[in-house]
């Protein structure tokens, strides 16, 4: 559908891939920092593919070095990996009905005097 390159195909594959399995094998669970990695692994792999994709939609050519293709694919990256954060924040559940997350027992989470500039001072 997308006629991306295959070495694009394949890291598409790869980041589907490293995101099933971790859900499936519950190891997002059961391996420390597995979410940390998958979601680097999950953008790097992407973003060359988006990269691609916008350059077909817009009518775009390459020109230039590698160096600038790398300097323009990494701000993507970035933007992939933020709205993919934001989904899965939101689609966890874990706002307080005040809209902040949920601190730790005992109230000193975010939304605690200290953090806010609110209490004593001291």
């Amino acid at each position: 559908m997308l006629a991306l390159p295959d070495p694009l195909d394949w890291s598409l594959l790869g980041a589907a891939a490293v995101l099933a399995w971790g859900n499936a094998l519950s190891l997002y669970s059961h391996v420390l920092y597995y979410d940390l990695l998958a979601h680097f692994f999950v953008q790097l792999l992407i973003a060359p593919a988006l990269y691609f994709v916008l350059l077909r939609a817009t009518g775009a050519t390459v020109s230039g070095s590698p160096a600038v293709t790398l300097v323009l694919i990494f701000p993507l990256g970035l933007a992939v990996g933020a709205i993919s954060e934001i989904a899965e924040w939101t689609s966890d559940g874990s706002p307080a009905p005040g809209g902040l997350p949920k601190g730790p027992p005992g109230g000193s989470g975010v939304s605690g005097g200290r953090c806010l500039g609110g209490g004593d001072g001291g």
